[in-house]
């Protein structure tokens, strides 16, 4: 019983810590595997049209419940992978808050989006080109840390890292 009551303890003293940050902002990491593309990465908040109406630079959980579907939207429109110059067909799986600051954890200058792309094809995961995948991200946001996105791309026998910014929001995979 003391056990359980030390962790409880542990859980709520540090709890708004350990959730309040899930990425770096403007990072990201894209993994390919078994057909499909898993795209996590943290957006700035100021990279979205219409949702903060505070206009504070960040997006509260009542704003992010209220405007969903329009930030599920700006996404679809705004990040692509492409194999052989074909849209992959996606799915905005997950949005979270990302604050930066764990004394924020309401309310958050970065959105964490989970993206699923489905890559057509058959083929085996090892013989993929990785350059035949092309990324696109243009939701950049005003100050100039939000104005570069940073993607770990992995698959099964390869790991690499691809930089987008405003004058290059498009990249191939390496």
């Amino acid at each position: 019983m003391f056990k359980l009551l030390i962790s409880v303890v542990f859980f709520l003293t540090f709890s708004q810590s350990i959730f309040a940050h899930l990425m770096v902002p403007q990072n990201g990491t894209l993994n390919i595997k078994d057909g499909f593309g898993f795209l996590a990465l943290s957006i700035p908040v100021k990279s979205l049209k219409d949702v903060d109406d505070d206009m504070n630079g960040k997006l509260s959980i009542t704003e992010l419940t209220k405007y969903r579907p329009s930030i599920v939207n700006q996404i679809d429109n705004e990040i692509f992978l492409k194999y052989n110059s074909i849209t992959l067909l996606k799915e905005v799986a997950y949005l979270e808050l990302n604050s930066s600051d764990p004394a924020h954890y309401l309310d958050a200058d970065q959105l964490l989006v989970l993206i699923k792309f489905t890559i057509p094809g058959n083929y085996e995961v090892n013989s993929l080109n990785l350059s035949e995948l092309n990324l696109t991200i243009n939701l950049f946001g005003a100050s100039d840390a939000e104005k570069n996105f940073h993607i770990t791309v992995l698959n099964s026998n390869a790991q690499s890292k691809i930089n987008l910014n405003q004058e290059h929001p498009s990249v191939n995979l390496q």
